[in-house]
């Protein structure tokens, strides 16, 4: 999948980024890469790597970026585990072979696997509110999708998983789920990051979700209907190049942002 996205940035006459690895990143998190595309990883390398770039924000102030695509997995939230049957759900779907992992931001359980991209970044808040560091999120992917014609807006959306106000919606659905995250060091951090429906299986994806819910003890339920993917909204699209595509936009977007600070 790198060589493809690699691939998306040259024809499309992008500069391709530094693409870190997990042997690259520096035992200084201060050094940390301030952009790093990742494909095809495990889904808590790529919570690590999160962690590992607020550390370092943390330290140093910098903006940074990361933006990666994993293997199926379930991520919760901290509330999550806190369900009457949150750990026997874990060990039914864990015998399954749907690994679940616990991330650091708040929502509801998400879906990571094939056809979804997630986009963090991560910055030295100019306010205390959350509004803000949640629009810079909106304007990269709103700047990633806009050649395709794409108008991205928030919005809360009845039925949606991890539903909230903050929502990436397009056409009144939901296409990317949302969460932050701040801490305190040497400089204040925020980490703010969308899991972004490019090409999944809405259904089943959905599914996933309400089967770990159901498997818990809560009540939550929730409709694919009321989201919508990037593979919708372009349905003549391939696949693979389609998620290429969309990483290489998001790349040169989560720059241009980087590079303001």
């Amino acid at each position: 999948m790198i060589k493809s996205v690699l691939s998306a940035f040259r024809q499309l006459d992008y500069p391709v980024p530094v693409v870190a690895s997990d042997a690259e990143m520096p035992d200084d998190v201060a050094a940390a890469p301030t952009l790093s595309i990742r494909t095809d990883i495990a889904a808590s390398a790529g919570l690590t790597l999160d962690a590992s770039m607020l550390n370092a924000t943390l330290l140093d102030g910098r903006r940074r970026a990361s933006i990666w695509s994993s293997a199926a997995a379930l991520v919760v939230s901290r509330r999550d585990t806190l369900l009457a049957d949150f750990d026997a759900a874990k060990a039914t779907l864990s015998q399954e072979g749907v690994p679940l992992f616990v991330r650091d931001s708040g929502g509801t359980a998400v879906l990571q696997g094939p056809g979804i991209v997630t986009l963090s970044l991560i910055h030295v808040p100019s306010s205390s509110q959350l509004e803000a560091s949640y629009e810079s999120l909106r304007a990269v992917a709103a700047a990633a999708f806009s050649p395709w014609g794409i108008e991205v807006g928030f919005g809360a959306v009845d039925g949606a998983f991890c539903d909230g106000k903050y929502n990436l919606v397009v056409e009144r659905r939901k296409f990317a789920g949302t969460a932050q995250r701040r801490r305190s060091g040497r400089f204040a951090a925020a980490l703010v990051h969308a899991v972004i429906l490019i090409a999944p299986d809405l259904a089943a994806m959905t599914r996933g979700i309400n089967r770990f819910y159901s498997l818990a003890g809560a009540s939550h339920r929730f409709s694919p209907d009321s989201c919508i993917s990037l593979r919708d909204l372009l349905p003549d699209a391939n696949h693979p190049d389609l998620v290429a595509a969309s990483i290489a936009n998001l790349a040169r977007a989560a720059s241009a942002w980087r590079d303001e600070a």
